[in-house]
């Protein structure tokens, strides 16, 4: 086991009730937070802030007592789930793009955080140029300011997969953003039959992949704060891993570690299966201290300069102990 020290990086959403106590209680082991505290307007450049969570004072008092990184996470989400059309609205506007970043970066030096988190997902190829284009004008005021850029990414091992991943530019978009976070989560779909959230082998073909394009010091690799359930074929249903220690709690199921999943080594990433108190069948794959364990090894072994996790308030205590011993 290597004993390099990683960075850990946690998205926060507010409205996971547990999310405040565990940012109070293990901030110490936290290097950056990303709240999700704004979305991008319908016009292509104002910014939606979160009404209930937006600076929240817990969040500003924590991150100047243990210096922590404040880098507030912006993304396409519209009224149900990501929007392409807005990213589209913005990218291809000079106007937007320039009005949008002088909008973040206002905000930015006005509330002393140090930078913001893009998450602009689920992309149209078409935009792919200009959505590089404009990470870079980002990057660019952003950097002449003092502050930084961090970028997440779908996870991919090529140019020939899901177009939304195609749309990212992985090597232009390293080049100008000083922190290239890959999802390397949600490896099972929302219609897929079950699966890993995050198999092994699968992070490690994607972060061999990334290696080609993106420096290693700024790669950081996700990790999941939960699991998948299947209720008796039903789509599957987010499932936090605090919820999955209820289920292993009150119905006692084997916990299996199957090697292998669609030609990928598993890495000890786990699945429970038990008869609920309705009768239905569930399935559920989901991760623990053992996958992180590997997964936190794998970071190292590729040189990651960190590791993300989504989102702070679904893990157990028992990955807090992992983390804190090894990462």
């Amino acid at each position: 086991m290597t004993t390099t020290r990683l960075e850990f990086t946690a998205w926060m959403v507010g409205e996971h009730t547990a999310a405040y106590a565990a940012l109070q209680k293990h901030a110490a082991h936290i290097t950056t937070l990303s709240p999700v505290w704004m979305k991008l307007n319908e016009d292509g450049y104002t910014i939606n802030k979160d009404p209930q969570h937006y600076n929240h004072e817990t969040v500003r008092t924590i991150i100047a007592q243990f210096g922590i990184r404040c880098m507030p996470l912006i993304s396409n989400v519209g009224k149900s789930f990501f929007e392409s059309a807005l990213v589209t609205r913005l990218v291809h506007n000079p106007d937007n793009r320039k009005r949008h970043i002088e909008n973040l970066l206002t905000e930015t030096e006005r509330l002393g955080w140090d930078g913001i988190n893009l998450d602009y997902e689920f992309l149209k190829t078409s935009d792919k140029d200009a959505y590089t284009r404009f990470v870079e004008e980002c990057c660019t005021a952003f950097h002449q300011a003092g502050k930084r850029i961090s970028i997440d990414v779908h996870a991919k091992t090529n140019e020939t997969g899901w177009s939304a991943s195609i749309a990212q530019d992985w090597k232009q978009l390293a080049a100008a953003v000083d922190e290239f976070h890959i999802m390397t989560y949600d490896f099972c779909g929302a219609s897929s039959a079950p699966a890993p959230v995050a198999p092994l082998g699968w992070n490690d073909a994607v972060i061999t992949y990334a290696k080609t394009m993106v420096p290693a010091e700024k790669l950081y690799m996700g990790m999941p704060a939960y699991g998948y359930r299947w209720d008796s074929g039903a789509k599957p249903i987010d499932c936090p891993l605090y919820e999955v220690e209820k289920y292993i709690h009150t119905y006692t199921p084997k916990i299996l570690r199957p090697p292998m999943h669609d030609n990928y080594v598993n890495g000890d990433s786990p699945m429970i299966e038990f008869t609920d108190d309705n009768g239905k069948h569930n399935t559920i794959w989901f991760e623990d201290k053992q996958s992180w364990t590997k997964k936190i090894e794998l970071a190292k072994k590729h040189g990651c300069r960190g590791i993300s996790m989504w989102t702070i308030g679904l893990e157990t205590e028992a990955l807090w102990n992992t983390i804190n011993q090894i990462c």
